[in-house]
């Protein structure tokens, strides 16, 4: 996934304008948890829980299985966990 090709924010970026997640990496979570039946409910999940997405975005090894996910993320395949990671932190993925 290289990016959104949703461009309406059908849902304000829950961390705010200017806040820890990109405005880009917001409409990408959107796009992914429509379109795609792994992902569906994503968005929502990850607005209930935003601080611990937070902890997760700020860790320096976001990647690394002893992070544990929230809810029922933490038990998907390692491709899937691919596509949230270069979401959320597209500098860890080469």
């Amino acid at each position: 996934m290289a990016g959104a090709t949703q461009v309406d924010m059908t849902r304000p970026n829950p961390t705010g304008e200017g806040g820890w997640l990109t405005n880009k990496s917001w409409l990408s979570f959107l796009e992914m948890s429509s379109k795609f039946a792994q992902f569906k409910g994503f968005d929502i999940d990850f607005e209930r829980n935003l601080g611990l997405w937070e902890k997760i975005y700020n860790s320096p090894n976001p990647q690394s299985l002893d992070n544990p996910w929230p809810g029922k993320w933490n038990e998907l395949k390692i491709l899937d966990r691919t596509i949230i990671i270069s979401i959320l932190r597209p500098d860890k993925v080469v």
